[in-house]
């Protein structure tokens, strides 16, 4: 009996030319024992307090994901995030285990799972704890391509020059 592959049966020949460790969705490839139902690779990245500043300092948009694997809520909005990130090849996804990245959490303050937050050019423009649906998160992903950052950053600065005056004495 000839061995090919490294001695894998064709099933599993079939299933090695795709990513075993997918966290969702299928593709369907023809392998050597037919066709085969394979896991998709996820879009969305792990991110980590090894490499958050760097994907947030790239600029562009990123959206954030922090979550747990026990968090019921968190299982359910994969989905639904990992197909946005999918849609958006031009948009960073990043998924944060809070369970893992203690430290990130803390620093974001997170006190409820799942919690979605989008960056763009290292602004944060929007923040809410629960998950969102297919429309609602399709809907504030276009909105943040939409944005005219220039103006964004003007009424940041022209908000804190009024900070800023509200808390100098006046003489």
């Amino acid at each position: 009996m000839r061995q090919e592959n490294w001695g894998h049966p064709p099933a599993l020949r079939s299933v090695s030319k795709c990513a075993l460790r997918a966290e969702m969705g299928s593709r369907s490839l023809q392998g050597a024992g037919g066709w085969v139902t394979c896991p998709r690779m996820s879009t969305a990245r792990t991110l980590t307090a090894q490499n958050f500043r760097e994907t947030i300092e790239a600029g562009g948009i990123v959206i954030l994901d922090f979550w747990a694997p026990w968090c019921g809520p968190c299982r359910g909005f994969a989905p639904t995030f990992e197909k946005a990130a999918g849609d958006n090849p031009d948009v960073v996804f990043g998924k944060i285990n809070t369970d893992e990245e203690q430290q990130l959490a803390a620093a974001f303050d997170i006190q409820s799972i799942p919690t979605l937050m989008i960056f763009r050019d290292k602004v944060l423009l929007f923040r809410t704890a629960g998950a969102l649906p297919p429309a609602a998160l399709a809907d504030v992903v276009s909105q943040a391509k939409a944005l005219d950052m220039e103006k964004v950053r003007a009424e940041i600065a022209a908000h804190e020059a009024a900070e800023k005056a509200a808390k100098t004495p006046q003489a």
